[in-house]
């Protein structure tokens, strides 16, 4: 878990040092909307074919679909209460953000996000949940 995180603070480093660039690839107001209603399925609308995933601490690469059911499974234990975004990042073919979700069950998250551009196409290719 210590590696994702030192591999996670590269790349906001990185983001940060690339982010003044004018053609930037943004994370689409639908993921916003997908995590703070909980909506695995449009959530997953969003995903590349497959994905690092990392839910609390059980992390793998995972298919589209397999991802989008371990999180359906997430948010069925952790119904959001409400998300905000702590930070946000862009360069030219990939932007990150990261977040606060609170769940009606009164768990506190923390959520990263990391999309790429393919193929014309900005999809996400890391997400993970930590507990606050």
């Amino acid at each position: 878990m210590k590696n994702y995180k030192k591999v996670f603070l590269v790349l906001i480093i990185f983001f940060i040092g690339t982010s003044f660039s004018n053609n930037k690839v943004h994370v689409p107001d639908g993921v916003i909307e997908a995590i703070k209603t909980g909506n695995s399925k449009k959530l997953a609308s969003y995903f590349n074919s497959s994905i690092n995933l990392v839910i609390l601490e059980n992390s793998g690469v995972y298919t589209k679909k397999q991802s989008e059911i371990i999180i359906r499974d997430f948010f069925e234990e952790n119904k959001p209460s409400g998300f905000q975004i702590i930070h946000e990042g862009e360069q030219l073919t990939s932007s990150f953000i990261i977040g606060r979700l609170k769940s009606y069950s009164g768990g506190i998250f923390r959520i990263y996000l990391l999309m790429q551009e393919f193929n014309g196409k900005t999809v996400i290719t890391e997400f993970k949940i930590e507990e606050e």
